[in-house]
């Protein structure tokens, strides 16, 4: 199983915290990013996202420059929550989703990275961290951990 961690891309302000869309820059973050899955063969079975804007716009682009069609499924945890929810998140995914994109906000994110990893993992925007374990079931993957560590930044 794989486990994405990513960054949503730079957002631009708004009135609304949870509102705050992806300005140019940050749609060509996101895209970039999905670029990098491209050249290292990850495609996501399955993308969770906030209930925030940026997220969820994150994860569009991610399917867009990626020609999927995988389900999306918001989170609302993931807006406030810390390491625990997210990793709450991953242990409820179905296990016949074998490659997960978890698109989250920092401090959570490189918490959770770190956590993982066993080391401190900083994330800027849309930057990703991939976690490959050979267990069967996502709720052995957040007991266990994994095996392998892969670090894209942009």
């Amino acid at each position: 199983m794989t486990l994405i961690l990513m960054t949503h891309a730079e957002a631009s302000s708004a009135s609304s915290d949870r509102d705050r869309p992806l300005p140019r820059y940050g749609r060509s973050q996101a895209k970039k990013m999905a670029h990098r899955f491209l050249s290292r063969s990850v495609t996501p079975d399955l993308i969770l996202v906030s209930s925030a804007h940026r997220t969820q716009e994150t994860g569009a682009i991610i399917l867009e420059t990626l020609s999927l069609s995988a389900p999306v499924r918001v989170e609302p945890s993931l807006y406030t929550g810390m390491e625990d929810d997210y990793l709450a998140a991953v242990s409820r995914t179905e296990d016949s989703y074998r490659t997960v994109l978890l698109i989250g906000h920092n401090p959570s994110i490189s918490g959770l990275a770190t956590v993982c990893a066993g080391f401190s993992v900083a994330f800027h925007p849309a930057d990703a961290v991939f976690f490959r374990s050979a267990v069967d079931s996502w709720s052995d993957f957040a007991l266990t951990g994994s095996d392998r560590m892969d670090v894209f930044q942009l």
